[in-house]
């Protein structure tokens, strides 16, 4: 089966995407910082020590913090869209317009998203909380409503902009200079290299929020339950590769829809 982003063409301009995809983004950050400085960060202060009254309004930490996420995001969307099209590749063949199988590419991404997140949820139960006693549901002291509108705009949308868009098509283009030769795409041993390689470091970001979020000590053990259980990310890598950034960005949507909505309404 031909992969979609090979065969479609683009209808719609570029800066059209960079445009949609960089307000979808805006909104993602928005509501993971409303989240974070209205329910961790009071946490945060008491666990310090620190004086409340020496920090700004909420509302003015929500615009600062939202500052830098969206340069990052910026530059993400830009490159991600300008270096694929210098490798041939439509990687938004929904949002161009550039392909009548929408609902079968957005009910893959789901569906295969929501049985990821069922199978990590296990393991996390199964295995990983009696060695490290992290809870699944960290974001337990949100409302339901903003834990998974946190989940599925910054997860599903913001992580997927940064990590694949910009970090991984960033990777694969150098993956194909490295190739040499006339190709203009990635050999399938040098996608999966590079996919292996931002899993590794979508996991390991996770570890880095620990300390902050969970007020846990980093292990050995904890590392590698960030690493095994994110390693879903290759599957992310692997759609956006093959079927587009909307196909990925269904399937972490869907992991939330399963891992973090049964973590937070059942466990």
């Amino acid at each position: 089966m031909v992969d979609i982003v090979e065969q479609s063409t683009a209808t719609v301009p570029r800066r059209r995407i960079f445009l949609l995809l960089l307000l979808a983004g805006m909104v993602g950050i928005f509501v993971f910082s409303y989240a974070m400085i209205t329910y961790d960060l009071p946490t945060l202060i008491e666990r310090m020590a620190v004086d409340a009254s020496q920090f700004p309004p909420n509302i003015i930490l929500i615009i600062i913090s939202t500052i830098q996420p969206t340069i990052l995001i910026a530059l993400a969307i830009w490159g991600g869209l300008t270096l694929a099209e210098r490798m041939g590749v439509n990687i938004t063949p929904i949002l161009t317009s550039a392909t009548d199988q929408t609902s079968s590419l957005l009910a893959i991404g789901l569906g295969l998203g929501f049985i990821a997140g069922l199978v990590m949820l296990v393991a996390h139960q199964w295995i990983f909380l009696p060695l490290t006693g992290i809870p699944v549901n960290a974001t337990a002291n949100y409302p339901l409503w903003l834990a998974m509108t946190s989940a599925l705009l910054y997860g599903g949308i913001v992580e997927e902009l940064l990590m694949r868009l910009g970090l991984m098509t960033f990777l694969l283009w150098i993956g194909t200079k490295i190739q040499g030769g006339n190709a203009l795409r990635p050999g399938r041993r040098t996608f999966w290299i590079v996919n292996i390689i931002v899993t590794l470091i979508f996991g390991l970001l996770h570890v880095v929020s620990a300390p902050v979020l969970l007020d846990v000590v980093i292990t050995p053990m904890v590392i590698i339950q960030a690493i095994v259980l994110n390693s879903v990310a290759l599957l992310f890598g692997w759609l956006y590769w093959h079927k587009g950034l909307e196909t990925a960005i269904a399937a972490h949507m869907g992991v939330h829809l399963s891992y973090t909505f049964i973590a937070l309404a059942l466990l």
